[in-house]
């Protein structure tokens, strides 16, 4: 994918149960791509657009999967078009503030879940090809009585004791989103070969199970903790002790910041922070066979499947070391082979990218819509801007050849270059899209010392570049008329 589409090449083929909603969702789509973190009173000035854009969210006909829909067809002709497909799935949360009805608990807030399915290329650019399955879900909050604790005649008392917990029906379990998201992705039957690429949260052996009776292929994180053997007397890491190291790279790693949760809780974090350096990794494969847990709701008594582990032997002191253990369905037997398998992994950052995306790029906690229908119909609207959004910026920095007027016109590209200049950022004559993009960074007030710029940066940059636009564009037709 050398080029992104304009969003009514996107969206072609909508079909929301009226043709004035229809062209209602592209109308508004052109406008979020404008400024998509603009709140929605500074992306419409007009009373009766933006009056439009609210009863357009709380449209009861408007279906989420609606709305998602051609994106997803639009996704689907982009993967056939190529051998091997990634398919990314991961589940991030979303809080609100305020009142809003239908919302459950998020970590110390309230809001939804959403379980999402990232296409990705299956070449080194990695480029994201668009969103091919998504589901919302809430948790809510179960309230419990406090418990105390206390000695009496040398015994730990508590009180009140705490209820059994009840058994969760299969079809309840919220861990079924993972396999329901395998299923809708596959019922798309695009012809390229499509790898399923999921974190430890998907590491259960029921949806494994799943996904090998069904020959799907997959490759999934999980803890080289996990027992092993009929006896359980050792475990995957104990396992991989003996297999010889068969590949060995050096990577950069990026700076991870401080995580803003509570000093006192960071030390419990699974992902500490790190400063940007570069890592020399170490990757060994074997073939295990899992025994079923008495907690899998399966009839398959054992998993034989391949594992491989990318590890850190020798981390700088105080550095937590890398270390990545996957089970899949992939073959493992030549260095090509186990290279595939860590690629695959290393591609499902870029649903994280989808993720923060949405967050700053498309600002979806700052809607202020007041119930979680209304706040999914936009999720699923945005979700193809974040993709674009996305795609713009993978693309600008993996080829450095794409011309700046495969998305912007002449005029587009003068604005940008007036608002660069005011920052001491100098455009070329012909500029590509990654020169755009930093430009973008630039006007947002990014330096260049600082490394990458990040969405809010090139958020900012972006939307000051649409007001700039939009004042231009008016001044010309105002002079032009008089």
């Amino acid at each position: 994918m050398n080029e992104i589409p304009r969003v009514e090449e996107e969206l072609r083929g909508i079909s929301l149960g009226d043709e004035r909603l229809n062209r209602r969702a592209i109308s508004m789509a052109r406008r979020a791509v404008e400024g998509p973190g603009k709140s929605f009173p500074k992306m419409v000035t007009d009373p009766s657009e933006l009056e439009a854009f609210y009863r357009f969210f709380q449209n009861d006909q408007v279906q989420p999967k609606a709305i998602l829909e051609p994106h997803r067809q639009a996704t689907l002709a982009r993967c056939n078009e190529l051998a091997v497909v990634r398919v990314a799935h991961d589940t991030t949360g979303f809080t609100f503030h305020g009142e809003r009805l239908g919302l459950g608990k998020v970590n110390r807030g309230r809001g939804f879940y959403w379980h999402a399915s990232l296409a990705i290329s299956g070449d080194e650019p990695r480029a994201p090809l668009g969103v091919v399955a998504a589901a919302a879900f809430t948790v809510q909050e179960v309230k419990t009585e406090p418990v105390k604790v206390r000695w009496k005649n040398g015994q730990c008392v508590i009180t009140p004791k705490a209820p059994p917990m009840p058994e969760v029906p299969k079809e309840k379990k919220l861990s079924r989103r993972w396999f329901e998201a395998v299923q809708e992705v596959e019922a798309l039957h695009s012809s390229a070969r499509v790898i399923h690429v999921m974190d430890r949260e998907a590491d259960d052996f029921t949806l494994m199970a799943q996904m090998q009776s069904a020959g799907i292929h997959f490759v999934v994180r999980v803890k080289g903790t996990r027992r092993l053997g009929e006896d359980l007397s050792y475990n995957i890491d104990e396992r991989l002790q003996c297999a010889p190291t068969r590949l060995v790279r050096t990577v950069p790693l990026g700076r991870r910041k401080v995580s803003d949760v509570m000093p006192q809780m960071r030390k419990y974090r699974v992902h500490q922070p790190r400063e940007e350096r570069t890592a020399t990794l170490h990757v060994r494969a074997t073939r295990i066979t899992l025994p079923r847990p008495p907690s899998a709701v399966t009839e398959v008594s054992s998993l034989t499947v391949n594992v491989v582990q990318v590890f850190e032997p020798q981390p700088p002191i105080g550095e937590q070391p890398v270390e990545w253990t996957l089970l899949t369905s992939e073959p493992i037997g030549t260095i090509e082979d186990i290279e595939a398998v860590v690629d695959h992994y290393r591609a499902r950052w870029r649903i994280e990218e989808l993720f923060k995306a949405l967050k700053s790029g498309c600002g979806i906690e700052r809607r202020q819509l007041t119930d979680f229908d209304g706040l999914l119909r936009a999720l699923s609207f945005f979700a193809m801007i974040a993709w674009r959004l996305l795609a713009m910026r993978v693309l600008a920095r993996a080829d450095s050849t794409i011309p700046a007027t495969s998305l912007f016109d002449a005029q587009d590209i003068a604005v940008v270059r007036f608002l660069a200049e005011r920052r001491k950022h100098r455009l070329s004559s012909q500029p590509t899209m990654s020169e755009v993009m930093l430009a973008f960074a630039a006007i947002g007030g990014h330096l260049k010392r600082n490394g990458e710029p990040g969405w809010m940066t090139i958020g900012r940059g972006y939307d000051d570049f649409c007001l700039a636009r939009e004042v231009w564009t008016s001044a010309r037709e105002t002079c032009d008329q008089s």
